[in-house]
């Protein structure tokens, strides 16, 4: 960031001050240390605000965003430090000296905005630049007012989601979910990038990445070819016009039947019997491990023969989160690489929902899918495991 200097007297109380008893942030020229986050029980899990070693720069690791302070004598670097929604929170010098200290309400609305810098970085509510003279976020698409947390300006997706205020930002729940241009909304999870992630190959899973916004990194996961059916099942799905959820969760979810009113469906868990162990995925409703319960399931837009739908447009995909790590694995190529991708490639809810006939899976589309995402993810899981 060109310009910004150190200036305390410029603009009075600076955040650094404030923590002083934590001790002297300056390093070694050349050295940088990483904030780290407060998990001290009993305590406020905010921003990072804790000091780790100095890093030596010779073990720098790519994504650190390390500048070697010998080469920067001409302008000042500085770096951000963002919360789970993109958020600027933190941003520190070359010496990791905190310079400015942002804490926000939930729509974006600053609450703290304190800097020791001349000049006030202007990236702020997700990362999104924040319009001094207006008070606006400027999101690619439209401006969003963080006090009365209303878009200005219709969503272009209103169509997409009739049942959504085209004005509303992120549903009226901005601590969940983030609107990155203001035209789509997606929830983040690491933990649910990483059920996916189960399903690959070890090679292909360094291709399947979060990008800044949340999502799977559309131009990595493109830029990778695979004979792997998950893999690319998994490209065809981040590379639909239907947004696709996958959650973890343990107990109720909402769901729309076909006459509009929302219900719900529980998600539940039975420890692992071997007796209903399927090693080998050669039934649609079982685990290789054992376990048992409701422990996947898929929302579908539209209307279906079963009345159980997705409350909006999106497919909504939930795993059980008390299954084993092979479980909910497994589980998402029941549900993601069949239900969600059929529906995807053929928009129909019958060719993707299941069509049981004297108790056998009738739809043998949907079936072979299921089958082969699960043997393949079983594979995957024990080659990883081998390979320790």
């Amino acid at each position: 960031m060109k310009g910004a200097t150190a200036d305390p007297d410029n603009t009075g109380y600076g955040y650094n001050s404030i923590i002083g008893d934590l001790g002297d942030h300056s390093v070694p020229e050349g050295w940088v240390q990483h904030p780290k986050r407060n998990t001290t029980p009993g305590t406020p899990p905010g921003p990072p605000i804790q000091w780790g070693a100095p890093e030596d720069p010779d073990n720098a690791q790519p994504g650190y965003g390390y500048v070697p302070t010998d080469t920067t004598n001409t302008e000042e670097i500085f770096f951000y430090h963002s919360d789970h929604l993109g958020s600027t929170s933190y941003i520190t010098d070359a010496k990791a000296n905190i310079t400015q200290f942002d804490a926000y309400l939930p729509y974006g609305e600053l609450l703290v905005d304190e800097h020791s810098s001349s000049e006030d970085m202007p990236y702020k509510f997700n990362g999104k630049e924040l319009d001094q003279e207006t008070g606006l976020y400027y999101y690619g698409a439209r401006y969003m007012n963080p006090v009365t947390s209303l878009w200005y300006g219709v969503d272009m997706l209103k169509e997409k989601y009739p049942n959504i205020s085209g004005y509303s930002y992120t549903r009226g729940n901005p601590i969940r979910f983030i609107d990155p241009d203001g035209k789509i909304v997606k929830p983040g999870s690491q933990e649910a990038l990483t059920v996916i992630r189960n399903t690959l190959t070890t090679e292909d899973m360094n291709f399947v990445q979060l990008d800044r916004n949340g999502y799977i990194d559309r131009k990595l996961i493109n830029s990778h070819k695979s004979e792997s059916k998950n893999f690319n099942n998994l490209t065809t799905l981040v590379n639909s016009d239907i947004l696709i959820e996958v959650s973890l969760v343990d107990g109720n979810v909402s769901y729309r039947d076909n006459e509009g009113r929302l219900q719900t469906e529980q998600i539940t868990y039975t420890e692992p019997d071997p007796d209903f162990a399927d090693p080998k995925a050669e039934y649609t409703s079982g685990l290789s491990t054992g376990e048992g319960g409701k422990f996947g399931l898929t929302l579908l837009p539209g209307k279906g023969e079963s009345g159980v739908n997705s409350p909006d447009d999106n497919i909504r995909v939930y795993i059980q989160s008390r299954l084993s790590p092979e479980g909910k694995a497994e589980t998402y190529s029941h549900e993601g690489n069949g239900h969600a991708l059929l529906y995807v490639e053929t928009k129909d809810r019958r060719i993707s929902g299941h069509q049981v006939q004297g108790g056998k899976e009738g739809n043998i589309r949907l079936r072979n899918k299921i089958l082969e995402s699960r043997q393949e993810t079983i594979r995957n899981m024990k080659s990883r495991e081998n390979e320790k």
